[in-house]
């Protein structure tokens, strides 16, 4: 089953509807449904990098989620609104699709890059990827020593990273 069924299409709502010039309705229903699963893909790309995924990583990207205004991107803060209460469906059938979470990026990348300002594009990969490392750093460490970012999801946040074209 494909996801945009599972995920109606709606324009956001809780942001303005204009970004530096660029009107969110620019993206189709097929497009606004891929850039909804963009952050899931990279939770979910952190969340399981070293096998599985904890409370804090949970509750870390919930906090991003209920308080968006430390993420940049415009765009990304109206996706968050969008998403709202369908969280737990759109985690779902993303994990559904089985797909390649590093290909799926790529592809956004090059959506936001084909749609949106440079400014804007980076601003964008650039929240995605604070969403990993804010996912990454929530568990991890010895007591709260030590590197809380363990090998496997520093080498995830490099594959996501080289995936959007972007650096943090």
């Amino acid at each position: 089953m494909r996801c945009d069924k599972l995920v109606p299409w709606r324009k956001p709502t809780a942001i303005g509807g204009t970004m530096q010039g660029t009107n969110f309705e620019q993206f189709s229903p097929a497009e606004w449904s891929t850039l909804r699963q963009s952050p899931v893909l990279v939770y979910l790309a952190s969340a399981v990098a070293d096998g599985r995924v904890d409370r804090k990583e949970v509750a870390s990207f919930r906090d991003l989620l209920d308080s968006p205004d430390k993420i940049e991107s415009e765009l990304m803060r109206a996706l968050i609104a969008d998403i709202g209460d369908e969280l737990p469906a759109l985690i779902a059938s993303v994990q559904a699709a089985q797909g390649d979470f590093l290909l799926e990026l790529s592809r956004v990348a090059t959506l936001v890059e084909s749609k949106l300002s440079a400014d804007d594009a980076k601003q964008f990969k650039r929240s995605l990827l604070y969403v990993g490392k804010t996912v990454a750093e929530a568990s991890g460490g010895f007591l709260g020593l030590g590197d809380k970012v363990g090998h496997e999801e520093k080498a995830t946040l490099a594959a996501v990273s080289l995936a959007l074209r972007a650096k943090l």
